[in-house]
């Protein structure tokens, strides 16, 4: 079984999840959770709309577990980029529950999780050229390993707008290789 680390850049409204094989640091697929509203057509509670999309995000990290066993993958590492409190509670109870979805994701694969900070990507992608949302993107599709980010994104219909979410869960995937965990396996193989 390949080993395969899942790497995610946490929202409720938009989770980018980036799938990269840990023994040889390439991306193997990628993807973007995207959650609407609750029907408006009701009143809905704004905590009830929170945890229908977090448990949207949980089902979406579910099909692409099944999708990866069917491809004869084995997660060895859950990796997300942490916590940034926004300054607006609702937003921070937001974030707050994106995280408890792949820390319960995790916690019920029995995997490590890793977690990178914001700041140490922008600056791992620093010498590359910026550190704004779109040069860690293009960074990102620079990478060796990573090139074909940018075929991931036309087959799955990414738009431009979103790709930003799939390049950071792409660039915490990059950093997560890294990791003695990782390179134990590379060593390995």
């Amino acid at each position: 079984m390949t080993p395969v680390i899942f790497a995610i850049d946490p929202g409720l409204a938009y989770m980018g999840l980036a799938i990269v094989d840990a023994s040889t640091r390439r991306l193997v697929d990628a993807d973007i959770f995207m959650s609407k509203k609750a029907d408006s057509s009701r009143q809905v509670f704004a905590s009830s709309d929170t945890m229908h999309r977090g448990a949207s995000a949980y089902k979406f990290l579910k099909a692409h577990l099944k999708a990866s066993q069917e491809r004869g993958e084995r997660i060895v590492m859950v990796a997300h980029e942490s916590m940034s409190l926004p300054r607006n509670a609702s937003s921070s109870s937001k974030i707050g529950v994106s995280f408890g979805v792949v820390t319960a994701f995790s916690a019920e694969l029995d995997v490590s999780l890793f977690e990178v900070s914001p700041s140490s990507l922008k600056k791992g992608f620093a010498y590359l050229g910026g550190t704004s949302k779109d040069d860690v993107c293009a960074s990102v599709m620079r990478s060796e390993g990573f090139e074909n980010l940018a075929e991931v994104f036309e087959r799955r219909g990414i738009a431009k707008t979103y790709q930003n979410h799939v390049s950071d869960a792409a660039a915490v995937g990059i950093a997560a290789c890294e990791t003695p965990v990782a390179r134990m396996l590379r060593a390995m193989k």
